[in-house]
């Protein structure tokens, strides 16, 4: 853990599709669940932080499915149960920290493209990030190795001071989730815990 991470210093947080199909749907990820409860009590602990939503949402016929030529199982289909924001993030203390209209960026939305960055979002978040969100960006959801991976980089890309909430994140393995961790960090990211425990 960087002991240096306090609240004092805290800025913004962006939460990385902690949707229902990747926490227990058609493509549940490691540590889901738990990720979802962690980074919930982490934004009730926390609430000066201003909080984003990333979301993967797709069309039915979307490329990455594997039924249209892609590498995954239909997932977090418009409308669906699964690509619905997990439950306890609409139960946080400070309702203007819960998902709502202006705090959740959608990616993934147009059927021929598949994105795993929240710099893709339809609703331009690279554009909103360099004009509201602070030097320091928390970072936490699933999965690691892919869409909290791709959207880490763009963040460290456009200036920001990236911080991984380590027990916050979903993973496809643990081989991947720790070897893009160590990518991460070498690209410049820290890591804290939700929990102080020093």
């Amino acid at each position: 853990m960087n002991s240096a991470v306090t609240k004092t210093d805290l800025g913004a947080i962006v939460v990385v599709d902690m949707l229902y199909d990747f926490i227990d749907g058609s493509m549940a990820c490691i540590e889901g669940e738990n990720a979802a409860r962690k980074a919930a009590a982490f934004i009730d602990n926390n609430q000066r932080l201003k909080v984003f939503y990333v979301a993967d949402t797709h069309p039915a016929t979307h490329c990455s499915f594997k039924e249209y030529g892609g590498l995954w199982p239909a997932h977090c289909v418009e409308g669906s149960r699964g690509a619905k924001i997990h439950s306890t993030f609409y139960s946080l203390l400070d309702k203007d920290n819960c998902p709502q209209a202006g705090n959740i960026f959608r990616k993934g939305t147009k059927v021929g493209e598949e994105q795993y960055s929240g710099f893709n979002a339809e609703t331009a978040f690279d554009e909103i990030l360099c004009k509201v969100l602070p030097k320091k960006v928390l970072l936490c959801g699933i999965a690691t190795e892919y869409c909290i991976k791709a959207t880490c980089q763009d963040l460290l890309e456009a200036g920001k001071d990236v911080v991984l909430i380590e027990d916050a994140l979903g993973y496809v393995t643990e081989e991947g989730h720790l070897a893009a961790l160590e990518e991460m960090k070498a690209a410049g990211a820290k890591v804290m815990l939700s929990v102080r425990n020093d």
